[in-house]
């Protein structure tokens, strides 16, 4: 799953208060696709911008969130800008 303009002490909370290891998946990116929070898979400052569903999210211009596949694993990831 990836979050986009959420604040990081939420983030965590949200991530601790559920106690469910499937929100590791949880990172946040800036808008060159730079990782800008810790995550297991993705220190901060990884490069993702490479990646083709990132570029998706980087390229989506509208307020809101989308559903979307990364085509390398086919897991679902949904983006909120």
């Amino acid at each position: 799953m990836i979050v986009i303009n959420m604040s990081e002490d939420k983030l965590h909370k949200n991530s601790l208060d559920t106690g469910n290891s499937r929100n590791r998946g949880y990172f946040m990116i800036d808008r060159n696709g730079i990782v800008i929070s810790d995550n297991i898979k993705y220190p901060m400052l990884t490069d993702l911008s490479k990646e083709s569903y990132i570029n998706k999210i980087l390229k989506y211009k509208s307020s809101g969130y989308f559903v979307g596949i990364v085509l390398s694993s086919g897991v679902k990831f949904v983006a909120q800008t």
